[in-house]
């Protein structure tokens, strides 16, 4: 199977792109208010949303293994390229946004003040959404380097049992995180939404997912397989179920729950073989200019949330339709300009 013929990655684009905005834009505050159904918004927030960075993360560095096998010199050829390119749009359009419409030009000063600030500066992403592409960049760049470490060595028991290992001792490195925090009341950075060590554990759930698929072992009729996805969905709840016990402040991506959650999605959507509908690829298409041009519209829009004051609930909801359906119009106008078609 080509990577074009993988239909529930569009699914996962889609449904994921579409959170994104609904969160960012609190569409869920109707229910903290008259409903008293507080919980169940934190839940869909801390449980369900939180798996949208993950999951772009998972489909990055699968596709980014599967397509190495093949392009040995994939990496340095072009991908790499690409993602210095995406980081260095998004998150300069953001400068200048900042400056120039936002007026927040004390703050620009202030990231550029001292070599520390500065190198939060650019792990953040500018202290935006756009983290996401340097953590990419870091991520790909390792999943590289683990790659031609695997290359070398010529069992392929070998190499599972070290893609195992790996994966087990990262997911305790993020599971530490937390902890240290709790216990010392110091090093906020290990659990700050930009923190890329949080990540690390995709590389290798990605390159054991396509390990199988390149193998066929992605089967339901494998009672080994079934096995695994029921253990991953019972790994998820019980950690989930361990975070809301034992953690005050959520640590934003320094929780295990999410790398069994995005997991058990990934092999979802390798299992998938239902027709995408128009709509989802449309949306899925469009996915990486939702996720980039709504955090400018929804930094222009918080007027609208007045309309709350006449129908509760009713601003956050005008500010997703607004930021969802205006990033896809930019996105498909901007898509027209030859040079800013790699980045949307």
């Amino acid at each position: 199977m080509s990577p074009g013929k993988l239909s529930g990655f569009d699914f996962l684009r889609a449904i994921f792109s579409v959170i994104v905005v609904a969160v960012h834009s609190n569409v869920l505050f109707f229910l903290t208010g008259k409903l008293q159904l507080t919980t169940i918004a934190d839940i869909f927030n801390l449980n369900v949303s939180y798996l949208a960075v993950p999951i772009f993360f998972q489909l990055s560095l699968f596709l980014f293994f599967l397509k190495s096998e093949n392009e040995p010199r994939y990496f340095l050829k072009k991908r790499l390229a690409k993602l210095v390119y995406l980081y260095l749009f998004w998150v300069i359009l953001k400068l200048v946004f900042d400056a120039v419409v936002l007026r927040k030009t004390d703050k620009l000063i202030e990231e550029f003040s001292s070599g520390e600030n500065f190198i939060s500066f650019v792990i953040s992403g500018g202290s935006s959404a756009f983290y996401f592409f340097f953590s990419l960049l870091f991520l790909t760049a390792l999943a590289e380097g683990f790659r031609l470490a695997l290359f070398r060595i010529k069992s392929d028991l070998s190499k599972d049992r070290i893609r195992y290992f790996c994966l087990i001792n990262s997911c305790i490195l993020v599971f530490s995180f937390p902890v240290i925090v709790a216990m010392t009341g110091n090093h906020n950075w290990l659990t700050a939404i930009g923190n890329p060590l949080c990540f690390l554990s995709f590389i290798f759930t990605a390159s054991i997912s396509q390990q199988e698929f390149s193998k066929g072992g992605i089967n339901l009729s494998k009672k080994s397989f079934k096995l695994k996805l029921w253990t991953l969905a019972f790994l998820f709840l019980v950690f989930t179920l361990l975070e809301w016990i034992f953690y005050t402040k959520f640590p934003h991506y320094a929780r295990v729950s999410l790398v069994f959650g995005s997991w058990l999605l990934l092999y979802s959507a390798l299992l998938s073989t239902q027709k995408v509908p128009k709509l989802i690829r449309f949306l899925s298409g469009c996915s990486l200019g939702i996720y980039g041009f709504h955090v400018f519209i929804l930094d222009i829009t918080p007027s609208f949330e007045s309309f709350s004051e006449v129908l509760p609930g009713s601003g956050p909801l005008i500010r997703f339709a607004i930021g969802l359906f205006g990033s896809i119009a930019l996105t498909l106008i901007l898509r027209r300009v030859k040079i800013l078609k790699t980045v949307l």
